[in-house]
């Protein structure tokens, strides 16, 4: 277990619930620059209606519904944990994935341990930490620049800063952005439903699965007295919560109506070198993870081959919700059209 160290860090730079679907009105997610609450505004106009195609969505066909894509109202980001490329992709939900959407083949963490790697792709830095603790940034992120929420299975209560397991604390990145409006919009997982089916995501979704899920297996025991901390086992009880999750998102009128866009990632590789590794440099194998693309337009079997890393994730989610990059996003390799997103 690593330990947690406790800091307080400032920037001087400014699963699940009932099924279906609720009949509700479309809202359009606003960007918002330094506010706390996700407010969002009815469209002005009726919705257009989707294409034909995109009402086949489901999990055994996400991706190859539409040729042009639609304007982004909607990013998802699922994070789990630690894991090299051959197993992240190697999962029964997650190699289906990499064939029917697409995938990358050169994605790397940004460095070692996990809450760094986390920073990085929500403001483009890693703030300068280099160990998990209960840090309190306030630099810019893409909490202050668009409407968010961040969904946490097995989270007690909103914003809860502690590892009450099978939660694990210092992986919510919103515990560390208090003032962005962590205590409204960062909530426990059955919240992601009820939004889900009223049509009410915000711009950015993070769903953040516990310990039992993330595909790490070094709190499998505190699931169940039967599981073998394996990374086997890891992979498979992840995959079985990745393909519950999304049977249900993809069937969702959200994601049907063609403005939603799907990244599953890790949050590094399997790492053995020591605490803050610049893995923009090194390119270890131990900083190699993996990232999964899932939208509408997406063309089956798409793969990009470029260097990327979270802030090309960052980066790219900013441009898809149209709002400035920050940090070191502002140069790192976009992927939109890669992905034809």
């Amino acid at each position: 277990m690593i330990p947690l160290f406790i800091c307080v860090m400032s920037a001087n730079l400014a699963l699940l619930a009932p099924t279906g679907d609720a009949s509700a009105p479309d809202t359009h997610p606003i960007a918002r620059i330094g506010e706390a609450s996700s407010t969002t505004l009815p469209l002005r106009s009726a919705p257009q209606p989707p294409p034909p195609g995109l009402a086949q969505a489901s999990l055994k066909r996400p991706c190859g519904l539409t040729v042009k894509p639609r304007a982004t109202r909607h990013v998802v980001w699922i994070w789990f944990e630690n894991q090299n490329p051959r197993l992240a992709l190697g999962g029964s939900q997650t190699s289906s994935l990499a064939s029917q959407c697409g995938s990358t083949s050169n994605y790397f963490g940004v460095t070692h341990p996990s809450l760094p790697n986390y920073l990085a792709a929500v403001t483009g830095s890693t703030q300068g930490i280099i160990k998990n603790c209960w840090c309190q940034i306030a630099a810019p992120s893409l909490f202050s620049q668009v409407s968010w929420r961040l969904y946490a299975q097995s989270m007690p209560y909103n914003c809860d800063l502690n590892d009450d397991l099978p939660y694990e604390g210092h992986h919510n990145v919103a515990v560390h952005f208090a003032a962005a409006g962590c205590a409204q919009d960062d909530v426990p997982m059955k919240n992601f439903w009820t939004d889900l089916a009223r049509r009410r995501l915000p711009a950015f979704t993070f769903l953040l699965p516990d310990v039992c899920h993330d595909m790490h297996f070094t709190h499998l025991l505190r699931c169940s007295t039967k599981q073998r901390e394996t990374a086997n086992v890891a992979m498979q009880a992840g995959n079985v919560w990745l393909a519950a999750v999304l049977a249900r998102v993809l069937r969702s009128s959200t994601y049907r109506a063609g403005h939603t866009v799907i990244f599953i990632t890790w949050d590094e590789g399997t790492p053995t070198e020591p605490f803050g590794e610049e893995c923009a440099q090194t390119r270890s194998k131990d900083c190699r993870t993996a990232l999964l693309v899932i939208a509408p337009s997406v063309k089956p079997g798409t793969v990009d081959d470029r260097f990327l890393n979270a802030y090309s994730l960052l980066g790219t989610t900013e441009h898809m919700l149209g709002v400035p990059r920050i940090g070191a996003a502002q140069t790192a390799t976009g992927m939109w059209r890669a992905f034809n997103l």
